[in-house]
């Protein structure tokens, strides 16, 4: 059994036996994560991972994963983003699981300590697959001290908050390969009737023909989580899932209930935004593909040397060649995007080392 694979079978026996305990003797649960923190960590083989954990410390609220590498029909490719945000997934015996029936997207974790998480992923995403991988994180904050059980005293039942919510989205421009920038900002004071004063802003776009609903399907924007009161300005980018023009939907979001903050309504147009997969972009896409297939036999070679050409809007290719050592790098990097508007570059390598006398 490899390395993962214990890891899945520890988690879900921690799993497993946590809610057996929790029927036969239901004792005060103890919690090894530390309540509204984000972790961030590495993943075996290559690539990032974070996750953020809500801040009742019993479930996962976000989960992603940055620069992992896969393989597909052609060879080696990469999956440069792959993100879950506004999850629910419960944190049970300090342990976490989120399967996918498609299997697109799965992962599983333990805490073995309060700064500590560990787990496996396994990511498909439009023919590149990652197969299982485990991964690390760890994170700096610290569980807050308990306050004292306060005695019995009668207090009066608490009423919400009269607070508001308002805010904007601003400054929204296409910038290079296509994509659309903005900046939000949200501004929020609102408390529910228990008292939970915690919040977090996401925006989303839909077709401009579409008034603002609570649809997550093409985010372009998540903020931090906030315990209390305050403001948030944050700038992001996203890439246009719709053709014409597009809505832009802010929202709050506080236990279980989306506040609309600001709208707004955006037409990409122009030459810009139907521009095709860049040669600029392509030919650092391919660098960075060498650097992951060859390490510092890449970035410490001499002679680096290309020659690219288009295949098609979304596919380059570049003829490479270098030296490390002795021996002598040649061959063919081929890197391409499904659309226009894709922010996943897939790529494929031929090379061929010669060794030197």
């Amino acid at each position: 059994m490899s390395p993962a694979q214990r890891l899945r079978a520890r988690v879900r026996r921690v799993v497993a036996g946590s809610l057996l305990a929790a029927a036969v003797c239901a004792p005060a649960p103890t919690l090894a994560q530390v309540p509204g923190a984000e972790y961030s960590g590495t993943i075996n083989g290559g690539g990032t991972v974070k996750l953020s954990v809500g801040s009742n410390g019993t479930e996962i609220q976000s989960f992603r994963a940055f620069d992992v590498p896969g393989q597909d029909g052609s060879g080696a490719c990469g999956i440069s983003l792959a993100g879950l945000y506004a999850l629910s997934v419960p944190i049970v015996g300090n342990a976490f699981s989120r399967p996918d029936p498609t299997g697109g997207f799965t992962f599983d974790g333990v805490f073995p300590s309060p700064q500590q998480a560990q787990g496996t992923l396994n990511i498909t995403y439009q023919g590149c697959v990652t197969g299982t991988r485990s991964w690390t994180a760890g994170t700096t904050a610290t569980a807050p001290t308990p306050s004292p059980t306060p005695g019995p005293t009668p207090s009066p039942t608490p009423a919400p908050s009269g607070g508001s919510v308002s805010g904007s989205i601003g400054n929204v421009h296409v910038i290079s390969g296509g994509r659309v920038s903005a900046t939000y900002t949200t501004t929020f004071s609102l408390c529910t009737a228990s008292g939970y004063c915690g919040w977090y802003a996401h925006a989303w776009q839909l077709p401009a023909s579409q008034p603002c609903s609570e649809d997550t399907s093409h985010l372009t924007y998540v903020g931090d989580l906030h315990s209390t009161s305050g403001t948030e300005t944050e700038t992001d980018t996203f890439s246009p899932a719709f053709s014409g023009r597009i809505r832009l939907c802010l929202y709050a979001r506080q236990a279980s209930v989306e506040h609309l903050v600001a709208e707004a309504v955006f037409a990409p147009g122009g030459p810009t935004s139907s521009r095709p997969f860049s040669m600029t972009r392509a030919q650092s896409e391919v660098r960075r593909a060498l650097t992951r297939r060859f390490g510092t036999r890449f970035t410490r070679g001499l002679g680096y040397r290309r020659a690219c050409s288009r295949r098609s809007a979304l596919r380059v290719r570049c003829v490479v060649s270098w030296r490390y050592a002795r021996d002598r790098y040649r061959g063919s990097v081929t890197v391409w995007v499904h659309s226009i508007t894709s922010t996943h570059t897939h790529y494929s390598i031929r090379i061929v080392r010669t060794r030197g006398a």
